[in-house]
Order: structure tokens, then C-alpha cells, then sequence
């Protein structure tokens, strides 16, 4: 008897597995001779096409998939394992003729720079990266203001956001504001946390 899975079943497995590290930075293992807890802080950088044929909706040749072709490809990503990812950033496709007209953008350098400032903002203000803060934690680190604090719940009803991917939406505002040097998270700061989060 063939008890094998197929390799669609085993991937959504393996990614399913990372559920418990992302959300808590840590791994357990439960075995007979006993359990064991080890460190698995990281960060998850993954990509995928938007559907089966990888073409985007306009250009020379536009994908030709259907809606419920769409739907299934992305249905090997369970919604628990999206909701744990923070940013969702499209990436539009360049046509050849473009290449040697796009105009730089940020030197790596100076990226950098700004990423280790808002690292060292965070560490000064409460001891860890705005990704590690708890629920409560991360409410009174945004400092929101009541009007600022209006429209996040409103941006978590407008997208159906579960309770965690409005906690995490918050993490990444209060990222944005730390790149800006701002004290506390602004409602553009929500704006586009949110851009990002519903990008999928």
C-alpha cells in the first residue's frame, strides 16, 4: 500500500512547520526521551508569481489564467501561514526597452544607515525590535492617538484583518515611523503598513 504524500502535500507540510518559529522565534521538538527547546529567531523572505503562468495582467504577452486557476495556485498558501507574513510587496514586471531608463533609487549604503538607526531607536525605547513586542507591548509603544487609533480599526475591518494580522499590521506602522524618526505612529504610518499587508 502507498502511503506516500505528493510533493504539493509535502511543501504545504514543510510550511505549515513554520508556523510555531514565526510567531515566537523559538522551535520544540517532543520526542520519547524528551522535549528540547532551540533558537529559531529569522527572518522569512519567500517569493511566488501571482498565478500558475507567472505573466503579469498587461504587456506584450498577458496571462491568460483563469479566476479559479488564481484561486487554487494560491490556495497552497494556508491563510494562517499569510497572516504571519508582514509585507506583501508586488513587483511589476519590466519590459526590456525600460531597462536603461530607470533612474536609481536608494544607495545599499544609505538604506543601511536608516535600517540601523530605527534598530538602535527600538533597542533604546523598549529593549527589543518592534517584531519581538507582545500585543500589549506593541499598543503602548505606538502611542496612538485617538484619532490615529480610529482608523487602524478601521483599516482591520476594511481589509478582515484576524486580531493578529492587526497587531502585526501596527508592528510594521510603528517600523515606518521609527525609518521617520517619528515618536509615536502617524495615519500614514497605518496607510501604508496596510498598502503592503493587502498587496497578496
Amino acid at each position: 500500500m502507498n502511503i506516500g504524500i505528493s510533493q504539493s502535500e509535502f511543501s504545504r507540510a514543510c510550511i505549515e512547520a513554520l508556523r510555531e518559529p514565526l510567531e515566537s522565534g523559538v522551535i520544540n521538538l517532543a520526542r520519547v526521551a524528551g522535549e528540547a527547546a532551540f533558537p529559531a529567531d529569522f527572518q522569512l523572505v519567500c517569493t511566488m508569481n501571482p498565478c500558475p503562468c507567472g505573466r503579469p495582467r498587461e504587456g506584450k504577452t498577458p496571462c491568460q489564467c483563469t479566476p479559479a486557476q488564481i484561486l487554487l495556485y494560491r490556495s497552497r498558501l494556508s491563510l494562517p501561514i499569510l497572516d504571519r507574513i508582514d509585507l506583501w510587496v508586488p513587483i511589476r514586471s519590466i519590459d526590456t526597452e525600460e531597462l536603461g531608463t530607470l533612474k536609481p533609487g536608494t544607495s545599499t549604503a544609505a538604506a543601511r544607515e536608516q535600517v540601523l538607526m530605527a534598530y538602535r531607536r527600538q533597542r533604546e525605547r523598549q529593549g527589543c525590535v518592534n517584531a519581538r513586542l507582545r500585543v500589549g507591548e506593541i499598543l503602548v509603544q505606538a502611542r496612538l492617538g485617538g484619532r490615529e487609533k480610529q482608523r487602524w480599526e478601521q483599516l482591520a475591518a476594511l481589509h478582515r484583518l484576524s486580531a493578529r494580522g492587526a497587531h502585526r499590521l501596527l508592528r510594521v506602522a510603528r517600523t515606518l515611523a521609527d525609518l521617520d524618526a517619528a515618536a509615536k505612529v502617524r495615519s500614514g504610518d497605518l496607510q501604508r503598513a496596510a498598502a503592503w499587508r493587502t498587496a497578496f
